[in-house]
């Protein structure tokens, strides 16, 4: 049965999603990140209704909770929304993909009649507090009609009669206009206007898409809020409208392939037996049935009896270590999928991952189609386990041929390669220490497409032990540049080779990559799951 989990100060209720539903404002991110990173890691659903007002009503937000709150929503299945409007404000802080899906929760109006010689000028705001009312109410001091306000902290002895939401039903009948203050969804203007009542509603609400005849305002503007409660009051009682965007059903996850060509994962290790076990299980855990998994082992600590509780994957042995390269190639030449892609043992794989990848391959025909990549930061726990201690978005964009002569915004762990190409092109570059998959990805591009699926299906870790091969390896990031711009020189574009010299000179002074610090650190940093 589906629940409703709330984060954050406010809740709502919603009727009709069939999944577990996240109700997540910006004072719970954090909560709300780590329960949707293990949903994810178990292949659960879940919906999530983001809690984002306009910007020009509310206070800005903190940056780094709103881009949490994106990560979040770009974890989900879908996006409740509550209108049109709403929809425009996730998109502005939300890219991807991620379907919206409209929902309406239940609203706080109370059973009442109006009465015919209503007089009064009702703010409806009973989720809100006083302080935030400060510019309706300045406006209304413009206008001698009576008011009442019902708020989330209501005061006795005020010139203003406030109320709390227990006398609505009381004073309700009274209103000759209903100035609905909630600015961000428009459950309770649509309500309202059910009922026969004169309504003035926020620009930013969404309600004009569902409620005809009632005048709007924009609720940081004095002069627009006047304007519309003097027109409120001449206009006919709202009503509701014929061409409300009217609720879509969540659209379930479908097989759009006749058949599940097969796929292999190439998982590398080394001397990390706990978390290769976090590794196979996420890789095993695919949603695909025609599924291959190769571990090899370069030259760490004997991994048999790990490989060997997980059924379905083979296991090579090298007994000396090879390097990166060299283990991918090794998996290669053993995978018997039509696909193949590389996982490394500090990483992990969402449930979809192969199905999004191998899905895009087919549909398109490109030579390698990659997706959205999250960053966990961990740490060591000094037992061979880690903690996750934060998170940031880390790759989010499609990339162009052009930008990897100078960038790369693509990691293995993100990409499936289609095999005949892969092996076509002589598989990784032996001879590179570190950035081989870099050096990879300018071959491949060089003649095929790449394309861009935007949702999140991996998660990539960067840990505090120095244990990252960008960490190990930095003394050979400056030969590795170098061979990459020898292999790849440009010709005829002048801007481009400048771009490409001046990163290469760039990285050699500066060295090892470094990681930019999490959008979100964790409060209470969290263990991984391990199966």
């Amino acid at each position: 049965m589906a629940q409703t989990l709330t984060f954050g100060s406010r809740s709502f209720a919603f009727s009709g999603i069939d999944d577990d539903l996240f109700v997540v404002g910006l004072d719970g991110v954090s909560a709300a990140l780590v329960t949707a990173l293990r949903y994810r890691t178990r292949g659960d659903r879940f919906v999530v209704f983001p809690i984002h007002e306009d910007s020009r009503v509310a206070n800005a937000p903190d940056p780094a909770a709103l881009d949490t709150l994106a990560i979040v929503c770009r974890l989900a299945c879908a996006v409740v929304v509550r209108s049109r409007a709403e929809a425009a404000r996730i998109r502005a802080f939300c890219s991807g993909s991620c379907p919206l899906i409209v929902r309406l929760p239940a609203h706080s109006v109370p059973d009442f009649t109006p009465h015919d010689a209503a007089r009064s000028i009702v703010v409806w705001a009973p989720h809100l507090e006083r302080a935030r009312l400060a510019v309706i109410l300045a406006a209304l001091e413009e206008i001698a009609i009576p008011r009442l306000v019902v708020c989330a902290d209501p005061i006795d002895g005020a010139a203003i009669a406030y109320a709390g939401l227990e006398r609505a039903a009381e004073i309700l009948p009274s209103a000759r206009l209903i100035v609905d203050a909630q600015a961000a969804g428009p459950e309770d203007a649509i309500a309202f206007a059910a009922r026969g009542v004169a309504l003035a509603v926020a620009s930013t609400s969404g309600a004009a898409e569902f409620v005809d005849h009632a005048a709007s305002y924009d609720p940081w503007d004095r002069r627009s809020i006047v304007g519309a409660v003097l027109a409120g009051i001449v206009q006919p009682a709202a009503t509701l409208s014929g061409q409300e965007w009217r609720p879509q059903a969540l659209v379930r996850a479908v097989r759009i392939l006749e058949r599940e060509p097969p796929v292999s994962i190439v998982v590398r290790t080394k001397d990390r037996p706990t978390l290769l076990r976090r590794a196979l299980a996420s890789a095993l855990a695919q949603c695909w049935s025609n599924l291959d998994v190769v571990v090899v082992n370069d030259g760490g600590c004997d991994v048999a009896s790990v490989v060997a509780q997980y059924e379905g994957a083979r296991l090579i042995q090298h007994e000396t270590t090879r390097g990166m390269e060299a283990a991918a190639n090794a998996g290669l030449r053993m995978a018997r999928g039509t696909y193949v892609g590389l996982l490394d043992d500090d990483d992990a794989l969402f449930p979809n991952h192969v199905a999004t990848l191998a899905t895009a391959l087919e549909r398109s025909r490109a030579a390698i189609a990659h997706s959205d990549v999250l960053t966990l930061y961990v740490r060591s726990n000094g037992d061979g386990s880690y903690a996750a201690r934060g998170a940031k978005l880390f790759i989010d964009r499609a990339t162009l041929p052009s930008d990897l002569f100078h960038t790369c915004m693509l990691l293995p762990l993100s990409t499936l390669f289609r095999r005949s190409a892969l092996e076509r092109l002589g598989g990784f570059p032996e001879d590179m220490p570190i950035m081989g998959d870099w050096e990879t990805f300018l071959r491949f591009s060089a003649g095929g497409d790449i394309v861009h699926v935007p949702n999140v299906t991996a998660l990539y870790s960067v840990r505090d032990d120095g244990d990252n091969a960008t960490t190990r390896q930095s003394d050979a990031f400056a030969s590795s540049f170098a061979l990459i711009q020898r292999r790849h020189p440009i010709h005829g574009r002048p801007a481009l080779h400048a771009r490409q010299t001046a990163m290469v000179a760039n990285r050699l002074a500066a060295g090892a990559p470094r990681w930019p610090q999490p959008a979100l650190a964790f409060p209470d940093p969290f263990a991984l799951d391990v199966r």
